[in-house]
């Protein structure tokens, strides 16, 4: 008898701190208004080479441009900074589902919740439809959480190539292309470094 009893008043109590918001410290969610800052660290530097890795586009006013395809590294820094000073240090582990993963070194993932118990996600995004990226210019990427918003520096470099000339092969096209691949991938990751 006094087992059962024993059991129901510990589920009681469980169920009450679900209920009652004590969830959030119990279960390693953490409301948004315990936060008052966070950095976002690179592995590396974003660079990019000119008109590499995106597509051609139109924009809002009918100019063409380029745009890049940028993503989050792996491997990128989330430090978020309590109102307490303490600070929770998260990498980007990619991007599963369209929720972004970010982990702290005991493998936990990032569970920030807004007034609501709504989750909140780090956004990554860029202004390249306003604002054309190109070597020289200021170019920056934006990384958004708990509304706080941080510029990430994006360089372009000159590409190395300066004409492309194209000459219909009839033979052994996959070859050519396979081997021509390989030499301009060769070329990518030294400029890059």
């Amino acid at each position: 008898m006094k087992k059962i009893l024993l059991k129901t008043l510990l589920f009681i109590i469980i169920v009450s701190l679900w209920i009652f918001g004590v969830k959030n410290s119990v279960f390693g969610v953490v409301k948004a208004e315990e936060v008052k800052d966070f950095n976002y660290i690179p592995k590396e530097n974003y660079v990019l080479i000119e008109n590499d890795e995106g597509s051609f586009k139109v924009d809002a006013k009918g100019n063409r441009y380029f745009h890049y395809n940028i993503i989050q590294q792996l491997g990128d820094t989330l430090e978020i900074i309590h109102k307490d000073d303490t600070i929770h240090t998260y990498t980007y582990e990619g991007n599963y589902d369209d929720t972004n993963w970010y982990k702290d070194l005991n493998g936990n993932r990032l569970r920030y919740v807004d007034s609501n118990n709504h989750y909140i996600e780090p956004k990554f995004s860029d202004n390249q439809k306003e604002v054309h990226w190109k070597v020289g210019t200021n170019n920056y990427a934006t990384m958004e959480f708990l509304g706080i918003e941080k510029k990430i520096p994006v360089t372009i470099k000159e590409s190395p190539i300066k004409s492309i000339k194209y000459v219909p092969a009839n033979t052994c096209y996959d070859a050519v292309d396979a081997i021509l691949d390989r030499k301009y991938q060769k070329v990518r990751r030294q400029i890059r470094s």
